[in-house]
């Protein structure tokens, strides 16, 4: 079982997101509200077109990891759920 699903189970107001190698987790696989598998030695084009053809620059990809960690330590001193 995922963490993320683990910890959120059975919650209503939380949506989880999982995208991973598929081969790698055994089975039989925890789910999450949405799930996509890739395939072992996915690279950038193919992950990306996974995601929609978002065409992320390394840019991006950064703004976003780091807009997503401000949130969820905001979140933490907050006393809220991560």
């Amino acid at each position: 079982m995922g963490v993320t699903s683990a910890i959120f189970a059975g919650d209503p107001d939380t949506f989880t997101f999982s995208i991973h190698q598929g081969d790698l987790y055994p089975i039989p696989k925890e789910k999450s509200s949405l799930d996509g598998e890739l395939a072992a030695g996915t690279g950038d084009a193919e992950y990306y077109d996974r995601l929609g053809g978002m065409k992320l620059t390394e840019r991006g990809v950064g703004d976003r990891d780091t807009a997503r960690l401000h949130a969820a330590t905001l979140r933490l001193f907050a006393g809220l759920r991560a």
